[in-house]
């Protein structure tokens, strides 16, 4: 029997290595002399699915009989319920466990079941949450997105409350058409209707000497990206007057 730990980070500021001492320090209170151990370790894998990653597949096809797999918390490895079920099925066939160093009560594999269902009803609900505020913003026509979206600035003086940390600043949030843009924005629309392809499109508006807010050429993938959010307009398109939107000079 060996003790294999699973590590898995989703973002840069949480420590892998953390979570391995930790891991280690409570099979040590566990086992009194030596103890075998192997470790398996995946990073920004948030969208995979566990038997996905590359690291949860080598885990899995390192479980032996009677091996124990540690983990910090359930939501580690899985936020799933369909996949803790299958997690589950696969333990009771190799009559192993799971053991969670920040989880202690979840000792049984029912236990594990609620609390994967719990987690995943939580998870529909900060995005319904998530989904409701963004929606919010943009009939508001407040940024939404750490990017703007091309065709649209800040405006200069409406403001809007912004969290930073536990603070709330008042910083630009209010979008307004970019006059030029807006007019780049029908050509691209134009183009893409008549069928021509993202890269086609790019090549297109490069050779007629466009270029992008960096003053680069524009490349295939930021044509899809613009074509890609012509359904998510947050503002009727109909002909500007000067007076109501940037100009770039």
């Amino acid at each position: 029997m060996k003790y294999l730990i699973y590590l898995r980070v989703s973002t840069k500021k949480q420590d892998e290595e953390t979570q391995l001492e930790y891991c280690i320090n409570f099979i040590k209170q566990r086992e009194k002399g030596e103890f075998k151990y192997e470790v398996f370790r995946d990073k920004d894998t948030s969208k995979k699915k566990l038997f996905d990653r590359e690291g949860g597949k080598q885990l899995f096809n390192s479980l032996k009989t009677g091996d124990i797999i540690i983990a910090i918390r359930l939501d580690r490895i899985t936020r799933s319920l369909l996949e803790t079920t299958k997690l589950i099925d696969l333990l009771e066939k190799q009559n192993s466990e799971i053991l969670l160093v920040d989880q202690p009560g979840i000792k049984n594999k029912i236990m594990l079941g609620l609390y994967a269902g719990m987690a995943e009803e939580e998870i529909k609900l900060l995005r319904k949450r998530i989904k409701e505020k963004i929606g919010a913003k943009k009939t508001k026509g407040e940024r939404y997105s750490r990017y703007l979206p091309y065709g649209y600035g800040l405006h200069e003086t409406k403001l809007v409350p912004i969290r930073k940390g536990e603070e709330i600043l008042m910083k630009r949030g209010v979008l307004v058409p970019v006059y030029e843009e807006q007019q780049l924005l029908t050509r691209i629309y134009e183009l893409a209707d008549l069928g021509h392809s993202y890269g086609r499109i790019a090549k297109i508006l490069n050779d007629q000497g466009y270029r992008n807010r960096e003053d680069n050429p524009f490349q295939k993938m930021s044509i899809y990206r613009i074509v890609a959010r012509r359904g998510q307009a947050m503002f009727e398109r109909q002909p500007l007057e000067e007076s109501e939107a940037l100009q770039f000079h």
